[in-house]
Order: C-alpha cells, then sequence, then structure tokens
C-alpha cells in the first residue's frame, strides 16, 4: 500500500474522477481526500490546484467540484491535437537524428517489456512518454508545449482511453508503426499515421464517455 511519502495524490485524483469515483459536479472536500489518499491536506490541497488548472475541476466560492464533461469541448481539443502531432511526427522524421531516434525506440520497447497489458492507468504513462519524445524528435518547442498544454486538458480522459487490452495492444502497434515511419524518413507517413492515431483515440474516448454520462444519468451533448 502506498505510505504517505510516496502515494501521487494527483494521479490518484485523476484515476478516480475518471473511473467516476467522483461523478461530474460531486464536491471534493479536502479531510475526505486526505483520509482516502492516507495523506496530509497539504499534497491534496496542491493536487486540487493542479487538477483545477488543468481543467478537470472548478472552483464556486470555496467549494471545488468535479468538472461537468463535456465531450463536445473534448473533441475539439482532440482535433487540434491531432494537428499538433501529425506535425511534430513529420518534423520528427526531417529532423531527428538517427541516435535520438533510436533512443525513443530503446526506451519504448523497455516500457512493453515491463507494461501490464491490461493496466490502464499503467499505460497511460507510457503513451504520455511516448508523445512528448516524438515531440521532442520534431526539435520545435512551440509545438512541444502546445501539445503539452493540450495533453494536460484531456488527461482524464486519457486514461479512459486504455480501458481494455485490446486497445492497448491497438495503441502499441500504432505506435511501432509511427516510430517505424520516423526511422525510414517518410515525413508524410509518419504525419498521416499520427494523426489517424489520435482520431480513433478521440472516436473511442466519445463512445466510451457517452456510456458513462449516460449511466450516471447527465445527458451528453448534442452534435
Amino acid at each position: 500500500m502506498p505510505t504517505r511519502e510516496t502515494v501521487d495524490v494527483p494521479n490518484a485524483l485523476r484515476r478516480d474522477i475518471a473511473g467516476f469515483a467522483f461523478k461530474p459536479g460531486d464536491r471534493l472536500v479536502e479531510e475526505a481526500l486526505s483520509e482516502r489518499y492516507g495523506v496530509s491536506r497539504t499534497p491534496v490541497r496542491e493536487a486540487l490546484r493542479q487538477l483545477e488548472a488543468e481543467g478537470l475541476i472548478e472552483s464556486q466560492g470555496t467549494r471545488r467540484l468535479v468538472r461537468r464533461l463535456d465531450v463536445a469541448e473534448l473533441e475539439d481539443v482532440y482535433r487540434v491535437r491531432a494537428q499538433l502531432e501529425r506535425l511534430a511526427a513529420s518534423l520528427a522524421a526531417e529532423r531527428a537524428s538517427d541516435t535520438a531516434i533510436d533512443a525513443l525506440a530503446a526506451g519504448w520497447d523497455v516500457e512493453q517489456e515491463h507494461a501490464d497489458g491490461d493496466a490502464g492507468d499503467a499505460y497511460y504513462g507510457a503513451d504520455v512518454r511516448f508523445h512528448d519524445g516524438v515531440a521532442a524528435l520534431s526539435g520545435n518547442e512551440f509545438v512541444r508545449t502546445s501539445l503539452q498544454r493540450a495533453s494536460d486538458r484531456i488527461a482524464i480522459v486519457r486514461i479512459v482511453d486504455f480501458s481494455t487490452a485490446a486497445r492497448i495492444a491497438t495503441t502499441r502497434r500504432e505506435h511501432r508503426e509511427i516510430l517505424g515511419a520516423i526511422r525510414a524518413r517518410d515525413a508524410d507517413r509518419a504525419g498521416a499515421l499520427m494523426e489517424a492515431h489520435i482520431d480513433a483515440a478521440m472516436s473511442n474516448v466519445r463512445t466510451l464517455l457517452t456510456a458513462a454520462l449516460a449511466r450516471i444519468y447527465l445527458d451528453p451533448p448534442a452534435r
């Protein structure tokens, strides 16, 4: 069991929100969260600030509430992310050194050797590192920081995306294909594969969230 020193409160709270342990509109109380995660109120307070900055929590006076999920808004972020990720992959194929590409590929191989095939929240971390690695290979810091901001905004639903072993296996395969195109210096293919990869993630997330929102009696947004 995590100790007070090792528990990662922001990630624990993200997982609980992603799993609807706390539903949209629920009030988040520092004392109750402190007891839930076995930590003092200071890291809880810091986690609440962090998740509010990411857009997962909102303040109403002195109260902090789980923000109501707006699937249409999240799709807008995914669309922006898809174009930025496409650009990052294309630039990586054009600009990155062979050494840097090999380092990312080697790191990804190690991640997969130690990954639990059906641990969605654990795989989320590996996915974040892969996409940030591709962005770093682009050599464009503006693209990388823009992607980090977009990723923070959809962090909660990116965890939801990895809810099944089959989805994780598909993501691994797509990552290998993207790396292969970058290594082959095929910028057009790398970009197209990356955009298709993000579009598939958006489609999966929308399906899962719409079903989840229906289960907790919230109306999904009209399209």
